[in-house]
């Protein structure tokens, strides 16, 4: 674990000195407790592996016809308002999509697909995203 990087990457409001690279140099600074060495461990690992981003195009094009006819009924029959306003303009004029991003867990309910065929469909987007047209 790079404990300096989690710090910058994880907690980048907080003040702190690191002395060497181990959890013992670290000094927190900040009002706020200290994250202990398994917290420090968690956040690496969500630091160290970003969850994919993809193009909502590749994204679209892994599904099948019948997940994106499923996704775009569901948007479609959200009552008027800003939650299907902003779902339609994700859906539609977004240009990447994070795994992480909370719309992601809306579409997967909406086609009821679970957490393992969501992350299927972006290894397939990954994939048709790194393809030379």
């Amino acid at each position: 674990m790079d404990i300096a990087k989690t710090l910058v990457l994880g907690y980048p409001e907080s003040k702190w000195s690191l002395d060497g690279d181990t959890y013992d140099g670290l000094t927190w600074l900040s009002n706020t407790p200290k994250p202990t060495l398994a917290e420090l461990e968690a956040k690496w690992e969500e630091v160290s592996n970003p969850p994919p981003v993809v193009t909502m195009r590749s994204l679209q094009l892994s599904m099948t016809l019948a997940q994106t006819m499923a996704i775009s009924a569901a948007i479609a029959s959200m009552p008027e308002g800003k939650d299907k306003r902003d779902a339609r303009i994700y859906w539609n004029h977004s240009n990447t999509v994070s795994r992480s991003h909370p719309v992601v867990a809306q579409f997967a309910q909406m086609i009821s697909a679970t957490n393992a065929e969501i992350d299927a469909l972006f290894a397939a987007a990954k994939i048709l995203d790194e393809t030379p047209a």
